[in-house]
């Protein structure tokens, strides 16, 4: 029986990035899905047999969002989005100071959830792509396959319901079938 009133020691592990979301596998509940806010690998996974959250993530793989399009109460998202890759800390110094007051886009929402089943993993993002990976090779650390759909607004929920994807944002659900999906 569990006694709820029961204290213990509660184990804190660092990892990568601010986690926005946790998914234990409906299959394994020794692999740990975590969704961080990181702008090239969203998703790690965590083998609670190999060491848990005290290690390096046993797999991780995400996908870069295209930055929002500008409109024309916010020019300077153009600017931004343009902007190529900084190549010193003084440039670097003097573009943030230029651009201060523009919007930056972010790259993930704590509101943005994922989900697992089987060997996949389903995501969505802000700019209407909805991946999901399949991740069965995960011991040669890559993701076998990829599949994109796309939608034409922003998904904050994505879900695996059998060879189904669906995705929800603002007011719209999409489903698509992965049966008929070209990688």
């Amino acid at each position: 029986m569990t006694n709820l009133g029961a204290v213990s020691r509660a184990d804190t592990e660092r990892v990568s990035g601010k986690v926005t979301q946790v998914h234990v596998h409906p299959q394994d509940p020794r692999l740990i899905a975590v969704e961080v806010d990181h702008m090239d690998h969203q998703v790690h996974f965590y083998d609670m047999r190999e060491g848990g959250f005290a290690r390096k993530p046993w797999l991780e793989f995400g996908y870069r969002a295209t930055p929002p399009k500008a409109n024309r109460a916010s020019p300077n998202l153009n600017a931004i989005a343009a902007r190529p890759a900084v190549a010193s800390q003084a440039s670097a110094n003097a573009n943030a100071s230029r651009s201060s007051s523009a919007p930056v886009p972010r790259s993930g929402s704590r509101y943005t959830r994922g989900s697992t089943m089987n060997s996949l993993f389903a995501r969505g993002y802000g700019d209407g792509a909805v991946l999901v990976w399949d991740y069965r090779n995960g011991a040669q650390k890559k993701v076998l396959e990829r599949f994109q759909f796309q939608r034409p607004a922003e998904v904050v929920h994505t879900v695996l319901a059998g060879s189904d994807v669906i995705a929800y944002g603002g007011y719209t659900l999409t489903f698509w079938s992965m049966l008929a999906a070209d990688s």
